[in-house]
């Protein structure tokens, strides 16, 4: 049985979720409008039904998604998921990991979305990652691959 990651590319204009498997191949990918302003529980509501749909579309059974990263605008805490500030979407106090962690039943990753592209723009294989972020490798190559930051 194979196990997946889902990584989320949260942007202000368009969400877009990739589905990843074990060695790191992008299988699919959904994008949706973010369709800001709009209250936060909406969005996260938004966010498990797109991680949802994305496996849905390629045939994979949810409860073989092993977790989900995120990558968001704004002042995050990778160990709790909270986002403290969300600058592009004006969410302060942000209990955003721990929310969808509750709606989806797997773990939930969160990190600035700046730390995906500093990440992707220093070409560090994923073996060569500091060890906190290795969790997130999969997730963050999804989102970078799926935003276009890299080849």
């Amino acid at each position: 049985m194979s196990k997946y990651t889902i990584g989320i590319d949260l942007g202000g204009t368009t969400m877009t979720a990739g589905l990843v498997d074990e060695n790191y191949k992008i299988i699919g990918k959904t994008t949706w409008a973010t369709r800001l302003p709009r209250p936060a529980e909406d969005l996260e509501k938004a966010l498990a039904d797109l991680c949802r749909t994305v496996a849905k579309e390629n045939k994979v059974d949810f409860t073989d998604v092993k977790y989900v990263g995120i990558g968001t605008p704004g002042s995050v805490n990778f160990t709790t998921g909270f986002v403290g500030f969300n600058t592009n979407f004006g969410y302060y106090d942000w209990n955003l990991g721990p929310d969808l962690e509750a709606m989806l039943g797997c773990k939930v990753y969160v990190v600035p979305a700046i730390g995906m592209a500093s990440r992707m723009a220093t070409s560090l294989p994923v073996q060569q990652t500091p060890a906190m972020l290795m969790p997130l490798a999969p997730t963050d190559l999804a989102s970078a691959t799926i935003s276009g930051s890299c080849a």
